[in-house]
């Protein structure tokens, strides 16, 4: 069996694949994507406009969290909160709501990085039944 040029589910690269970590699942797409590079050039030039072209440590690290949010980590089920009582909550995603987890939370934030460059997680599904499929031969052996 030769190259298999049509390996990866590239559809998967911006719309993300589901994971679990502690309990909470989370959508995360291909790092580098065009969505989250166009994500990265709008917040950048905002953040500039804002701040002035000398952004700050803490400004950047926002203006990177705001661009994974927006374009890697997409999406998210069982995520818990607590109120200001202490009563337990579903916090619903929202790009507000994962930068701000992301910020927060330096090793969740170095997983997501993880398995957003984890090309394994964007391997199509049919891969098996691709390798076993005879070898088609060019016309110029």
């Amino acid at each position: 069996m030769g190259f298999n040029a049509h390996q990866y589910d590239t559809d998967a690269f911006e719309d993300g694949v589901w994971d679990e970590y502690q309990g909470g699942q989370f959508k995360i797409a291909r790092m580098g994507n065009p969505a989250y590079r166009d994500a990265y050039r709008k917040l950048d030039k905002k953040y500039r406009k804002q701040h002035g072209d000398e952004l700050t440590a803490e400004q950047m690290d926002r203006l990177s969290a705001e661009a994974v949010a927006t374009a890697i980590l997409v999406d998210w089920k069982d995520v818990d909160g607590r109120d200001e009582s202490g009563k337990p909550y579903q916090i619903p995603y929202s790009v507000e709501a994962a930068t701000d987890l992301l910020l927060a939370h330096p090793k969740f934030a170095s997983w997501v990085a993880a398995r957003s460059t984890d090309l394994e997680r964007f391997e199509r599904d049919d891969l098996e039944q691709q390798a076993k499929k005879p070898a088609k031969r060019s016309g110029t052996d």
